[in-house]
């Protein structure tokens, strides 16, 4: 069968088994079944439970029971990016990009320390953008192919994308049941 190797899947039973160096969470339709495959897991590794799960590799996870879904998004990572990036003042855009802007390689060679700073930004949306963040996606590539040497209309384009966070940073991803 073939199978990611953090992700176990049981056949039959369709009970879920993600793992993550020392962290697990299981799901599945039947939680008695849950139950008796965690058991058995747990004889031969040594298990804590602690319940539901409500974050897990920084991501929020939260139960929609009504609408039979689960809401993920790293609305404390968003905030915490936009603190140690200054960005908590910026004024709020319902856009990521801007329309009619085209980023151009750079004519001049950027300082060491400005590169550095725009890379640790844009790696930093690269990793919202992969997990919970599609919508950010587009505009966070544009700006990564000029990681090496950006300029100035590179970093307002950056910009545009912490100003959209700043007006939204509770979107994340909905997960049906």
């Amino acid at each position: 069968m073939p199978y990611d190797s953090a992700i176990f899947i049981h056949p039959q039973k369709f009970i879920i088994i993600v793992c993550h160096v020392d962290d697990l969470i299981t799901t599945g339709p039947d939680e008695n079944q849950i139950d008796q495959v965690m058991g058995r897991l747990s004889k031969k590794i040594k298990l804590e439970t602690i319940g539901q799960v409500k974050q897990f590799l920084g991501m929020q996870i939260i139960p929609d029971y009504d609408h039979q879904s689960l809401k993920i998004n790293q609305t404390k990572y968003t905030r915490s990016m936009l603190t140690r990036f200054e960005k908590e003042n910026v004024r709020p855009v319902s856009s990521p990009v801007e329309l009619g802007v085209n980023l151009l390689p750079s004519t001049e060679q950027a300082s060491h320390s400005e590169t550095h700073r725009y890379q640790q930004q844009v790696g930093s949306l690269i990793y919202l953008a992969i997990n919970t963040r599609p919508d950010i996606a587009f505009a966070v590539n544009r700006c990564a192919r000029y990681m090496s040497n950006p300029n100035e209309s590179h970093y307002r384009a950056l910009e545009r994308i912490w100003k959209y966070l700043k007006q939204y940073p509770d979107l994340g991803l909905t997960v049906i049941c």
